[in-house]
Parts: C-alpha cells; structure tokens; sequence
C-alpha cells in the first residue's frame, strides 16, 4: 500500500513516477492527466494518491515494474520510456531461431528474464484450462509463475482472457502493455484483436477458427475484415497458424482442441516436455487423460515436434 508507494518514490524520479501513473492509468481506464495531477501531488501526499489507484492494485503494478528494471531512477526511466529501452532494463527475452519456428526461450531464467505468454479466445473453448497447464508446466520446471485472467460473459460467448507469467522471479501476474512474448489465439477476430499487447517482436500462435461475433450474427455490427489477411499483414512471419478442430477429431474427442493447441504451445516455449505431462496428469480428470494427452501430442507432431 503506502509503503509500496513511498518505497518507489525514493527509487524513481519524479518524471519516472508520473511516466508510471500514466502508464498505470492506461491499465485502469483513468485518464492520464488525472494520473499526472496525482503525480505532482505525491510528494506530500502519498496515501491520497495511492487510494485513487489502490481500487485496481494499478499502483503496485507500477511499483512491480520498477522492482523488476532494478529500482533505480534511471532503468525506471527508462522503463517508461520505450518497450526496446525497457526490454534492455531487464536483460530483455531471449528469442532464439529453431528448426520449426523461433522458440521463446526460458533457459535464461537466472539472468531474470521473464517470458510473458497471453491466451485469448471467447467463451467455451477451453483457454482458461489451457493456461492452467502452462502454468503447472512452468512450476513443474522450477520456475515462479504467476497468472491472471479475465472471464466476464465468457458463458454467453464473450471474450475469455489469461496471460500467464513465468521465470526466476515473478513479480505481477499482469504483463505490461505491449510485452506479450508470445500470443496464443484460440480465435483469429480475437488475435486481431488482441495484437496491440504484443511486443514488436512477439510470436503469434492462432488457431484456424473464426466465431462470428455476437454483434455480427444479430446485424448491429457489419463483418470485420477477412481475420486472415489481417493477420498475415500484422504478424508477418511472426505468425504460426494451427487446426485444432482437425486434431481434435484426430485425437477422437472435438472437445480435446484446447488440449491440441497447448500441445502446439509446448512447441514454442522451451520447457522440458516432462514438465507439460506432468502438468496435463495434475490437472486434466483421469477418465479424460488419454485423449487429452493424444490431442496434445498431435497438436506438438502438428508443429513438427
């Protein structure tokens, strides 16, 4: 609380301060210049400009931000200033070419690098469990997870999201806008959707489905445009595209297609493949694991795994 608050006012200049309110502000909705009126007030009044953001925990998150750049005035700075100078504050994500696709890589976990991986979809399609393997998967590997997700009318078809976090040490289970490492789309108007938060040089794994929007199907809304292209024009070669209702019907269960696209997941993190076993067997029910674990599998043999 105030001392979170007071504890980042003696790290971090006032330029850096109110370059972390507007930021926070963003997350939250407030409006910048509310967020950089509380700024200028901080000095003498910390608990009050702490209780205007305390609501959403944006305050810590900021306060997070500046731990893990280091703490000092000038990484938080530069925190701040640009996604690149902040990606060089932290030691940046290591993103290495493999055979199939570039692989995010988690092996520099004792350098403090943090991968930040962002499910999204809509509701019914099984992204919130998916986001549970990763996270047992990352644990499973010896590393601090952290996870957060967003569900609302996710029963009545809307959107569904998660964003998982992992490394030494982990700090928020909220990934900072524009830093998704990795977006994983179990729907194309949700990857369009979702692509602002992905930094400029994020992968994009996307799944061939494309829901009609609620909007759409009762006519208040016209078609969007087609997702693919828009996709192809945003992504570029960053974009890995996978069928799982075509593996789903491999693996003999269509419901198992969540499971396809984690399996095409593990593909791209360099987690070690004992781990993502051992996380579908702790969290997948034991009478549905044998088609859970074949959907996986086909989703990984669909990358080339």
């Amino acid at each position: 609380g105030a001392a979170a608050a007071r504890a980042f006012v003696s790290a971090a200049s006032e330029s850096a301060l109110s370059r972390a309110l507007s930021w926070a502000a963003g997350r939250t909705g407030l409006r910048a210049a509310s967020a950089r009126t509380g700024a200028t007030r901080f000095g003498g009044g910390a608990k009050e400009a702490h209780r205007k953001l305390s609501a959403t925990s944006a305050m810590e998150e900021a306060v997070f931000m500046a731990v893990e750049s280091g703490g000092l005035a000038g990484r938080a700075r530069a925190a701040f200033d640009s996604g690149s100078a902040y990606q060089k504050a932290r030691g940046g994500v290591k993103v290495g070419c493999g055979r199939r696709a570039d692989v995010v890589s988690s092996r520099a976990m004792n350098n403090d690098t943090i991968v930040n991986v962002a499910l999204v979809g809509v509701g019914g399609q099984g992204i919130l469990l998916a986001a549970d393997v990763l996270a047992r998967a990352a644990a499973e590997a010896g590393l601090d997870v952290k996870k957060s997700e967003i569900h609302g009318m996710s029963q009545r078809g809307g959107s569904v999201s998660s964003q998982v976090r992992f490394g030494a040490r982990v700090h928020s289970p909220i990934v900072p806008a524009g830093e998704t490492d990795l977006l994983v789309a179990f729907d194309a108007v949700e990857a369009v959707r979702a692509f602002p938060s992905v930094r400029a040089t994020g992968r994009a794994l996307v799944d061939r489905c494309y829901l009609v929007p609620i909007t759409v199907s009762s006519g208040l809304q016209p078609p969007p445009p087609d997702p693919d292209e828009t996709l192809a024009r945003l992504f570029g070669e960053r974009l890995v595209r996978v069928d799982s209702k075509a593996l789903a019907a491999a693996a003999g269960n269509p419901r198992t297609a969540n499971m396809a696209i984690a399996g095409a997941l593990s593909t791209l993190l360099e987690l070690p493949a004992a781990a993502w076993e051992a996380a579908l067997r702790g969290r997948v029910p034991a009478k549905l694991l044998d088609v859970n674990l074949k959907a996986f599998a086909l989703g990984r043999a669909a990358l080339g795994a």
